[in-house]
């Protein structure tokens, strides 16, 4: 009787490890791109939206309370973030990229709106 020890994996051992390890890595860098993408659109949002509250601070701290475009103006720069009266956008950059988000004010309020990157 032969005695036989298994010393070493198989070319075919081998091969199925690798085609599942790159299944997995077709899954998972789609999404992963997906999740950043999302994230930097969620951070472009939220600054937007702080810009927002601090031009309403801006404004209820001087005597009247009516929030204007020179009122987010300040409150973008102050964010290193730029702002454009001509189109009510507010530009932003995060992560190398860089994102706009409109500001309108409503009500003497200034309110960001959606993100787009």
């Amino acid at each position: 009787m032969i005695n036989r020890t298994k010393k070493a994996f198989t070319l075919l051992e081998l091969i199925v490890v690798l085609l599942v390890l790159g299944i997995l890595a077709a899954i998972a860098v789609p999404t992963f791109n997906t999740v950043k993408t999302n994230s930097v659109k969620r951070t472009a949002l939220t600054n937007a939206q702080a810009i927002a509250r601090n031009a309403n601070a801006i404004s209820a701290s001087e005597a009247g309370g009516t929030t204007t475009a020179d009122h987010v103006d300040t409150a973008a720069e102050e964010s290193d973030a730029t702002y454009d009266t001509s189109t009510n956008t507010v530009s932003a950059a995060s992560g190398g990229v860089t994102c706009t988000s409109a500001i309108t004010i409503v009500d003497d309020q200034a309110v960001a709106g959606a993100a787009s990157c």
